[in-house]
């Protein structure tokens, strides 16, 4: 277990046999932040309305190279905004004819591992 990725809870929220919650530490710490960051819309936080990204904005645009174009901006800006234990390597997206994948390889900063996550 690497202590410094941190311990957080699981979402959505689960009941464990202790009577308190699921957790998720490591790696899946990090993939469950990410997903959380590209998943929010930026301004719906009551408290922190800067929270997010704006990929919702591409929710029903057509897959060309301004929506690839767009995507990679949209989650490098987001990630390297708050998703502080973690370096990105890379954006690619890619495309099929009625979805898309977002591909973020990155390097944990503290312990230099590697990590990989798929939106």
């Amino acid at each position: 277990m690497l202590d410094f990725l941190g311990i957080s809870e699981k979402f959505p929220l689960q009941p464990n046999m202790n009577s308190g919650v699921e957790l998720v530490a490591d790696f899946e710490s990090i993939n469950q932040s990410i997903n959380d960051i590209l998943s929010t819309p930026i301004g719906s936080r009551f408290f922190n309305e800067y929270y997010g990204s704006n990929l919702h904005y591409l929710q029903f645009e057509p897959n060309d190279s301004v929506f690839r174009a767009l995507a990679i901006f949209f989650s490098f800006d987001a990630i390297t905004k708050w998703e502080k234990r973690i370096s990105l390597k890379s954006v690619d997206v890619q495309m099929e004819t009625e979805k898309s994948f977002i591909i973020l390889p990155y390097n944990v900063i503290q312990g230099n591992q590697e990590g990989n996550f798929i939106y």
